[in-house]
Formats: C-alpha cells, sequence, structure tokens
C-alpha cells in the first residue's frame, strides 16, 4: 500500500486517551446541599412503618411501584437524588 495508508491506519487504531471517571458524590461534597448520610434501606422501612403506611401508599405518593419501594428497602435499588429527597421529607427523615 502507499506510505501514507499504513500511518492512517496505525492513526486510526491507537487507544484514546482515558480519562478519569467523576464520582457523583465527590462533585456534590461542596455543596449545602449534599446529605451526609444516604438513605438506607432499614431507615427506609423503619420509617414508612412508623406511619404506618404500606409499601403500596408510599408507592403512590412517590409515583413509583410498590416493587420498587420493595427494592429499595432490600438494598437492590438506590433512589435518585430527587427521589431520596422527597422520600426523606415524605417520612421525616433527617
Amino acid at each position: 500500500p502507499p506510505a501514507p495508508i499504513p500511518e492512517l491506519l496505525a492513526a486510526k487504531t491507537e487507544p484514546l486517551p482515558v480519562l478519569p471517571e467523576l464520582k457523583p458524590e465527590a462533585s456534590n461534597l461542596g455543596s449545602p446541599a449534599a446529605k451526609s448520610t444516604e438513605l438506607t434501606g432499614t431507615q427506609l422501612r423503619n420509617a414508612r412503618q412508623a406511619k404506618g403506611w404500606s409499601q403500596a401508599k408510599l408507592a403512590g405518593l412517590l409515583g413509583v411501584s410498590q416493587r420498587y419501594i420493595s427494592m429499595f428497602e432490600r438494598g437492590e435499588r438506590i433512589p435518585s437524588s430527587k427521589q431520596e429527597s422527597k422520600l426523606r421529607k415524605l417520612l421525616n427523615i433527617q
């Protein structure tokens, strides 16, 4: 092949530099809205039961399914920051 083709092919196959990933919690450390602790499934379950609410009732108030609440409580899912904020407000968790 002509001289420039191998150089072009080599340039195409060189790996791109890997950029360091920013962790979401690291980017919020300085913000006053950042919570010092994450909401755990146990906290969620205890607060829900203290209010006398079923998972279905809490799910309806949050706009998700009962199964999703169950997954939060078992630690299989982590609520988004928006959902966590709403959960803390609904259940009076500091």
